[in-house]
């Protein structure tokens, strides 16, 4: 008789993958759908972001969260 496989050894091997985060927004200013292009740098000490509309050309800097 063999000895049977754990259940946790299963779960080990498959690591859980984070969800992608959408890059396309509505811009709330033209009201136009995926117009929106939001960019996301990461400092060592100021990480900042940066939304600009491709139809209006309006820019929003928005302050991420981490």
């Amino acid at each position: 008789m063999g000895k049977r496989k754990s259940r946790t050894s299963k779960l080990m091997a498959e690591p859980k993958k984070a969800p992608k985060l959408d890059t396309d927004f509505t811009c709330p200013f033209c009201n136009h759908p995926g117009a929106v292009q939001c960019n996301i740098f990461l400092r060592a000490r100021r990480p900042f972001a940066a939304a600009l509309c491709s139809v209006c050309k309006e820019t929003y800097p928005p302050r991420p969260t981490h």
